[in-house]
């Protein structure tokens, strides 16, 4: 369901600690995108997060539980990357979305934080971390 991924892109590229952690793009938003950015991931400003719809979920009038993969990548080194940059990153998505409840367009969303996991990876590439939100949407309430 689009209202959640949208949901997410807004609430989350629009934080103000967000951007101070990830930079911006030419937009002005904080570095959050759609999709997997593999062969092209050398090619990036890092740090950045991304995340698609990877649920298989049930959907039926306006509501749907959706499983959204939140992707993030910083460099091992250097100013805007490390470790601690990562979990810092980490940390920001988690107080923003986990447990939230926020509107979007005409729709309530509500997350809840799943599993997370850091992917191994050789001493040169970028440190990654992905982790699962459940996201509900259900149609807003009128006033909402």
């Amino acid at each position: 369901m689009k209202e959640a991924e949208l949901g997410f892109y807004d609430r989350v590229s629009q934080d103000a600690e967000m951007i101070t952690l990830v930079g911006t793009k030419a937009s002005g938003r904080a570095n959050v995108r759609p999709g997997w950015p593999s062969a092209r991931l050398a090619e990036e400003r890092l740090p950045l997060v991304t995340y698609f719809d990877a649920s298989d979920s049930i959907r039926a009038r306006g509501f749907a539980d959706v499983r959204l993969r939140v992707d993030i990548w910083v460099w091992p080194e250097g100013e805007e990357g490390g470790a601690g940059r990562l979990r810092a990153i980490e940390e920001r998505l988690q107080e923003l979305i986990n447990e939230q409840t926020w509107s979007y367009g005409d729709c309530r969303l509500y997350a809840i934080a799943l599993n997370g996991r850091t992917i191994p990876a050789p001493p040169d590439a970028p440190l990654h971390r992905s982790r699962d939100y459940r996201i509900s949407v259900s149609p807003g309430l009128p006033g909402t």
